[in-house]
């Protein structure tokens, strides 16, 4: 069974502190939502949240929880 854990929060910070602790614990990935009060607003800025999530566990998969509604890209 693989185990996910959920990383996703409004503040990158936060959602950085998340998935190092998801590495910690053993998790097989992580998973974020988009900044849905920030808005990304274009792919380029989303990708860029995104990376600096993947970031700071690079060897763990990351798995982006996908709405456009929250996104608005």
């Amino acid at each position: 069974m693989l185990l996910f854990d959920d990383s996703g929060r409004r503040c990158q910070a936060d959602a950085k502190t998340l998935a190092l602790h998801a590495n910690e614990v053993g998790a097989d990935a992580i998973a974020t939502v988009p900044p849905y009060y920030t808005r990304a607003g274009d792919i380029p800025k989303l990708v860029t949240w995104l990376a600096d999530i993947a970031s700071v566990v690079p060897e763990m998969p990351l798995w982006f929880v996908r709405s456009f509604v929250r996104s608005f890209v």
